[in-house]
């Protein structure tokens, strides 16, 4: 019994000095359309776009809070998000081209 909080004790001790490590996400660029099209991450986290489509495209928030390189075939932007909040955007090329992300707390 004793040996089994011991390592209750153990096992707590370690995950509660753990901290939250930041989760990753890619939207893939495809057929003019960004999936996912409707992305919800924690503030923190990084969403990698990858271009999966034939001619460049380039993202952009609505709010202009970010704005990728021109992406060509193959090309990837990453972007952490700090805050929450909601952040529409869209191809600065091809402008029907929309897509949003919500950041959790």
């Amino acid at each position: 019994m004793r040996a089994e909080k011991s390592f209750l004790v153990v096992v707590l001790l370690l995950v509660a000095g753990t901290a939250p490590v930041a989760a990753a996400a890619t939207v893939s660029i495809s057929n003019f359309t960004f999936q996912p099209s409707d992305l919800h991450i924690r503030a923190g986290d990084t969403v990698t776009f990858k271009n999966d489509d034939d001619i460049p495209h380039r993202v952009a928030a609505e709010d202009g809070s970010f704005a990728t390189k021109a992406l060509d075939t193959d090309d990837v932007a990453s972007v952490t998000f700090v805050k929450p909040g909601s952040f529409p955007y869209f191809c600065t090329i091809h402008p029907h081209m929309r897509g949003k992300i919500t950041v959790m707390p």
